[in-house]
């Protein structure tokens, strides 16, 4: 798999990584960045391919494009569900052996 990359959460290039939540009333909403960007995107390094086998596990996936996702916060007291969603649905110019699909986390309430 890919970390994520410059643009990644803005869907501006693959993978694409989403953060989303449910609310109690069962509205399901997708965490998105706010702030400021400018419109290039960085070129792919080798440190951006990450290895992860079936039931591994690793905190330093998102990287360093993604690190805001660690901080996420939902303004409004409740319960939520929360997963992530990680999509790489075609080549960009990387290796033949990425896995293309779409892969969702286990759900934490």
């Amino acid at each position: 798999m890919m970390r994520a990359l410059d643009g990644s959460l803005e869907h501006w290039r693959s993978p694409h990584w989403d953060l989303y939540l449910r609310d109690d009333a069962g509205r399901v909403h997708r965490w998105g960045y706010r702030g400021g960007r400018c419109g290039n995107v960085n070129p792919i390094r080798d440190e951006d391919y990450v290895a992860l086998r079936p039931g591994e596990s690793r905190d330093d996936v998102p990287g360093p494009w993604a690190g805001y996702l660690r901080g996420a916060t939902v303004p409004v007291p409740g319960r939520y569900t929360v997963w992530v969603v990680y999509r790489f649905c075609g080549p960009t110019g990387q290796r033949a052996d990425l896995v293309e699909g779409v892969f969702a986390s286990d759900a934490l309430s």
